[in-house]
């Protein structure tokens, strides 16, 4: 699965690239803003893009599922969307119930990290 991770913050960027990886998952691509991320979207196929929603406004311009990483609680009408900090599973879940949605398919999480 390729993954576009979209996030102002290069820390968070790369914590979970590293969580991503441990999932099995392949991260094609990380960027730091919205241009970035329509730029690297036109040229590369994604299956869905992870967006930190509290650095990252990516939502106008991408035509792929995408999850949103937010901070404090979600709301029962919040589709796609976990609440930092989050456990990798839970991730993996809703990388596989949004994929699932648009018919992508979802990598395996038997060797998702654990924290």
């Amino acid at each position: 699965m390729t993954v576009l991770i979209c996030s102002a913050s290069l820390r968070f960027r790369q914590s979970l690239e590293t969580v991503l990886s441990a999932m099995g998952c392949v991260s094609a691509a990380s960027v730091g803003d919205a241009g970035e991320a329509r730029q690297q979207s036109n040229t590369q196929h994604f299956d869905i893009a992870i967006v930190d929603a509290d650095t990252f406004e990516a939502q106008s311009g991408l035509d792929i599922p995408m999850v949103r990483l937010v901070s404090g609680s979600v709301t029962a009408e919040a589709d796609n969307a976990l609440a930092k900090p989050f456990r990798p599973a839970e991730l993996a879940q809703l990388l596989t119930n949004s994929l699932a949605e648009s018919g992508s398919q979802a990598p395996s999480t038997a060797h998702a990290a654990t924290p």
